[in-house]
């Protein structure tokens, strides 16, 4: 885009905002009402929340269709599948009524027209009931299922009890949508009755309420609200929250953050890290949990409304008040109590204990500071920076001193820093109290209780307080896509001005073991946290869904014998690799077993026996279906952060500036991976830049595939060498040698642990393999065994040279996904939880796949797939072709696709007529021919073993993508009269 050009286009933008806040200002004089009062609700909120329930909508449809085609097919009951045709007649007259509340007319006439309103609240009402008549159906439709279901357990045993449980899993489903649906309805009546409806926007009110008033605004507040621009630096504006309380720390000016900037910065429950002041991390925030408990000095929290205020609205997060854990100045000592805040976290197997701030440093402080007589600011922090040296040599004489009379290690932690933690090694507690040298939980803990004075698994040194996540859910309305040409099977696409939002709902952090990335502690939030990009703009791709499961069902394939390999332990030897799909297994039972790996730990504190005769188990049971569905959305999230990566880089735009999204959409059939900009009005023009960066989206998408399949490999290459380069320092260097002998016995004794969960079948990544290690106190086995052996080795030696072991061991660093390759540090919808819902190995297949290399499948199942992908014309050479692909051909003539066909006179005379009946061209080689291609749409070419014939035999499947041009003229010489004779 030229200069001149983008100029323009930005005073258009500016004009037309300018224009929607002067319309503003009017109106909100007209009405004469407190914006913040909650009696405004904006068309825009309910176009929104009208999108969301198209989504609901989207889901019943896809559900209704899998039941209809699984009673049909398995000819079940008569009556149920007459209940389904009555319930989908009904959810279209449901549908027809939502679609008249989203008319651009019914909203347009809701800010003026009372008649419309109410109009749309009986619509509302009418459709309310209709779903009421739907929630009746269902439910007759579960009862007669119920009913039939017992009759075909018991008199048909050879009825598949998995389509069974398919369908009441369906019914559940469609029960709870329903359910969703009809309090979607509520929530929005509820919202526009007695409101006054405005089309303007929230921003452009908010600018206006502050003129009208005869308030000062910021020039840059203005420009935030229209351009989207925060400052001339270029920082995106997004939704803002306050802290307050920390103005002397942060400075006046950062008190006001962005929501992103917030919950990674100054997350909850982490003790906030001012760099600023004399004590560190005295500062905390939380927000109440449905599995937590905190309690204020011994008193239980009900509510946190003085720390955290929502807009009960919205769900917007408006502004927190940190809670002061102690004090440093003289009136507050004197009026104020030291604070203790324990966090009680419930876990399937027991609770986490988490304790904040310390009574006995604040009453050290505090008495000191009594004592104090200086007046004025400077002095009193010179005397507490005083008072922190006394009380800092006091604690190293004391509580360090104790340490090493009982023989352990003792270093001079600071006691003005409660950013730090002493710790569980089981990861049950942990506590910033500088002074809990010995487990303050022991008498709560089910393990301390039984300990008598002192635990040995609380730590002997401090960590910092672990990075807190708070995981969101993400998405956004894909609406007016403009496709760019074809790729292989990928599809470009771009949306501008379109809605995204985020609902963080979960607050996740490590808890420290003798690992930094211990088991990992999930906190369901109550309010969950609102953010939303009313007008972004997004560059993305579609990989078809049906050609993803038919690549997926062909890697489970137990018969196929030409299966990627996946590298998980150096040098290599027999068991040094195994097949992606035992991989793959693996993931999906450490998914189900740590249900959905928001509970690891009791996942973790399983023996390794226990674990493995669970997988023996589960592998003879799991639903293929649901692993299926597991891996698309492992493939689409990996090549979400990928694309991201790419994006970032290429285009030269931060990461925190841009936002990943993916969606696996039935009805499109298809995986959607798409990066939007992180800003509220799409100010960053995504869209202009990867077109005049790479020429065209098409371009893009092939620049895609070689930065991802080049990077990977590179960094398979650096895994190997760093393995190497750690077995020989750790070998020769820097290490005396007992201690050399030490860390090759113990990894002697985590390679045979290791290769006992390979030989079952069960892959462990190596931050899961030595959790296991340690909180199932498997460690303690091995420490027996190699005492046994005489080699003497202590807990704590063990525990601390783990890391080293489990390389000189073999074991790679990274078998399907770290953060050098796949995950991201920052940004990722499942931050803690990367390992499971990430693949590195699937994606560098599927995108070789894509590129070229050999891939053996079932005609049945991965060919028909290729075959069923051709929209408009397709190209066929099979010497031999058979009923099953006769059938083929004519169901994608009736499809209106342009078919030709050539093939051998035999095959010729006994299908030709049947296939000329249906307008596809048939054509007799002239000479005998052996070789088997297919083009798709003039833009992919199949080189294959498999013939139109024999689908269920396994053959081999080449991609080559194509120029229209090229097609044509491989078509042409095919066709010449010299080679083939027109049937």
């Amino acid at each position: 885009m030229s200069n001149d050009r983008m100029i323009e286009e930005v005073k258009k933008e500016l004009r037309e905002t300018l224009k929607s806040i002067v319309e503003g200002i009017n109106e909100f004089s007209s009405i004469q009402i407190e914006v913040e009062e909650p009696n405004i609700v904006f068309v825009d909120s309910i176009r929104i929340d009208l999108n969301k329930i198209d989504e609901v909508y989207s889901q019943i449809k896809s559900q209704i269709d899998k039941l209809k085609e699984l009673l049909d097919t398995n000819k079940i009951d008569d009556d149920i599948s007459n209940l389904i045709g009555k319930f989908n007649e009904k959810f279209i007259q449901v549908v027809s009524l939502h679609s008249e509340l989203k008319t651009a007319e019914m909203l347009e006439n809701l800010t003026f027209k009372a008649d419309t309103q109410s109009k749309f609240l009986q619509n509302i009402e009418n459709i309310k009931d209709a779903l009421s008549e739907l929630v009746n159906l269902i439910r007759d439709i579960e009862s007669k299922f119920r009913n039939k279901k017992k009759i075909l357990q018991t008199t048909f045993m050879s009825r598949d009890s998995v389509t069974l449980n398919k369908i009441d899993k369906i019914i559940a489903s469609l029960q709870k949508l329903l359910a969703d649906s009809r309090e979607k309805y509520i929530d929005l009546s509820t919202s526009i009755q007695n409101r006054k409806i405005l089309s303007t926007s929230q921003e452009a009110i908010n600018v206006a309420y502050a003129i009208s008033r005869g308030e000062r605004i910021w020039t840059t507040d203005f420009i935030s609200r229209i351009t989207g621009i925060r400052s001339i630096a270029g920082e995106l504006y997004t939704e803002e929250v306050e802290i307050e309380g920390l103005e002397h720390y942060l400075g006046e000016e950062k008190t006001k953050v962005t929501i992103d900037t917030l919950l990674y910065r100054y997350p909850p429950y982490e003790p906030i890290q001012i760099p600023e002041g004399v004590i560190i991390g005295r500062f905390v925030w939380f927000l109440k949990a449905k599995n937590a408990i905190i309690y204020d000095n011994g008193s239980r929290l009900n509510t946190l409304n003085h720390i955290a205020t929502f807009d009960l609205n919205t769900g917007k997060l408006i502004s927190i008040k940190p809670l002061q854990l102690l004090y440093l100045d003289r009136e507050a000592c004197i009026n104020e109590t030291c604070k203790e805040v324990l966090l009680e976290i419930k876990e399937k197997n027991g609770i986490i204990y988490v304790k904040y701030g310390s009574k006995k440093l604040c009453n050290n402080i505090c008495k000191s500071i009594k004592g104090t007589h200086g007046k004025g600011r400077q002095h009193e922090l010179i005397d507490i920076n005083a008072i922190v040296k006394k009380l800092q040599r006091e604690y190293e004489e004391n509580y360090m001193g104790y340490r090493k009379k009982t023989g352990e290690e003792a270093r001079a932690y600071s006691t003005a820093n409660l950013g730090y933690v002493w710790y569980c090694q089981l990861g049950l507690g942990m506590s910033t109290d500088p002074y809990d040298l010995q487990c303050p939980f022991i008498d709560k803990c089910h393990i301390g209780k039984h300990k008598q004075g002192k635990c040995d698994n609380w730590s002997w040194s401090r960590r910092l307080y672990p990075k807190v996540f708070v995981v969101s859910e993400r998405d956004a309305f894909v609406h007016s896509l403009v496709y760019d040409k074809n790729y292989s099977f990928i599809k470009p696409f771009y949306i501008e001005h379109t809605y995204a939002y985020e609902l963080f709902k979960y607050v996740q952090w490590n808890i420290p073991t003798v690992l930094a990335e211990g088991p990992i502690v999930t906190l369901e939030l109550e309010t969950p946290i609102t953010k939303t990009l009313p007008q972004t703009n997004v560059v993305g791709f579609e990989i078809p869904l049906s050609l993803l499961k038919a690549l997926i069902l062909t890697l489970l394939d137990a018969e196929n014998p030409n299966k990627p390999q996946v590298t998980i332990m150096y040098p290599h030897s027999s068991n040094a690799k195994v097949s992606l799909d035992k991989l793959l297994i693996s993931k999906w039972f450490i998914y189900n077993a740590t249900k959905e790996g928001k509970d690891s730990f009791s996942f973790l504190q399983k023996s390794p026996d226990k674990i493995l005769d669970n997988f023996n188990k589960f592998v003879n049971q799991f639903n293929e279906e649901e692993l299926i569905n597991f891996a698309i959305k492992c493939i689409a999230h990996t090549l979400a952060h990928l694309f991201l990566t790419f994006i970032s880089i290429n285009l030269e735009i931060e990461l925190e500036n841009l936002l990943y999204i993916f969606k696996v959409d039935e009805k499109r059939d298809a995986i959607m991976v798409m990066v939007a900009e992180n800003s509220a009005w799409g100010s960053l023009n995504i869209v202009d830049h990867a077109i005049y960066k790479f020429g065209s989206l098409t371009n893009m998408i092939k620049a895609f595939i070689d930065f991802v399949s080049s990077m990977l490999q590179h960094h398979e290459n650096d895994v190997e060498r760093f393995t190497h380069s750690t077995i020989q320092r750790i070998s020769i260097h820097g290490l005396k040698s007992d201690v050399k002998m030490k860390i090759k016995s113990i990894a002697d004794m985590l390679r045979q642990r290791f290769k006992k969960f390979i030989d079952t079948g069960l892959i462990l990544d190596p931050a899961l393999f030595l959790n296991n290690i340690v909180l199932s106190e498997e460690d303690k086995k091995i420490i027996e065994e190699l005492n046994k052996k005489g080699v003497n080795v202590d807990t704590k030696e063990l525990r601390s040279w783990l890391i080293d072991s489990i390389t000189v061991a073999g074991i790679s660093s990274c078998i399907d996904g770290c953060t050098a390759c796949v995950m991201l540090e920052h940004g990722c919808v499942t931050p803690l939880m990367q390992n499971i819902y990430l693949s590195r190995n699937l994606v560098l297949w599927l995108l070789r796949v894509l590129k070229g290399e050999v891939v053996k499948g079932r005609g049945k199942i991965l060919g028909i797939a290729i075959f069923n992908q051709t929209k408009d014309e397709f190209f066929a050479m099979s010497p031999y072709i058979d009923d099953d692909g006769t059938k083929l051909l004519i169901e994608l003539a009736k499809r209106n696709v342009k078919v030709k066909l050539i093939t051998s006179k035999m095959n010729a005379e006994k299908y030709g007529e049947l296939l000329k009946r249906h307008g596809i061209e048939v054509n007799i080689t002239k000479t005998p021919r052996h070789d088997k291609f297919y083009i798709i749409d003039k833009k992919v070419m199949i080189i294959s073993s498999q013939n139109l014939s024999a689908f269920s035999s396994i053959n081999d499947f080449t991609f080559r993508v194509l120029e229209p041009a090229e097609a044509e003229e491989i078509e042409k010489q095919n066709l010449k009269s010299d080679v083939v004779d027109r049937y």
